[in-house]
């Protein structure tokens, strides 16, 4: 499961601060952010990083090789099917591959 994080908010109510009147500045934030996603370069390497260090150890792992082969058996999508399981080497490179302008443009795609 992907974590999309967020940087630290300079917008947390003081005691006493009425968030009410804020509400309409921080829809329109997350909005703007949901339409146009910023894919910063060093967040990207290091979610890369991050996410490929798990995948590693997964290659290891007999059980995380078990469950992967489990869901390819019970669910025998063709590689290019998106409810294909790909195996934890083809995650790795699938991650290794992604690019900034690919995810801009799957979001596009997704409506967000």
């Amino acid at each position: 499961m992907a974590v999309i994080r967020l940087p630290a908010c300079e917008c947390q109510p003081d005691a006493g601060e009425d968030t009410r009147e804020n509400l309409p500045a921080v829809l329109d934030l997350v909005s703007e952010i949901l339409r146009e996603p910023a894919f910063a370069k060093s967040e990207l390497e290091s979610l890369r990083k991050e996410m490929l260090a798990g995948l590693e150890e997964q290659l290891q792992d007999p059980r995380a090789n078990g469950q992967v082969a489990l869901m390819q058996k019970l669910f025998p999508f063709a590689k290019d099917d998106v409810r294909y399981v790909p195996s934890v080497k083809e995650s790795i490179e699938r991650v290794r591959k992604v690019q900034a302008p690919e995810l801009a443009a799957c979001t596009k795609r997704s409506g967000a």
